[in-house]
């Protein structure tokens, strides 16, 4: 990896980031630190399912990022023998 990676300042500046998963725990924080080394975190579409194929080329193709930080997740909770996802 250059120099630039992944601490320099200039080497997040003006990058085109998507964050999947960026309105979560842990993404709301990577976007956070993001922006404050310059990035321009691009939300994705909250309403597409990056599991199908349609949509994952359509957020590459109107967000053009230069990086995809991937932390989107299917979050399955079960208590008690009930599921609280959507299956």
């Amino acid at each position: 990896m250059s120099n630039d990676w992944p601490n320099n300042a200039t080497f997040w500046q003006d990058k085109r980031v998507t964050v999947t998963g960026g309105a979560g725990f842990l993404g709301s924080f990577v976007v956070e630190k993001l922006r404050e080394r310059g990035a321009a975190p691009l939300p994705p579409n909250s309403g597409g399912d990056l599991v199908q194929r349609e949509a994952a080329l359509t957020l590459l193709h109107d967000a053009r990022p230069d990086l995809i930080i991937h932390l989107a997740a299917r979050v399955a909770v079960r208590v008690r023998g009930w599921a609280a996802a959507d299956d």
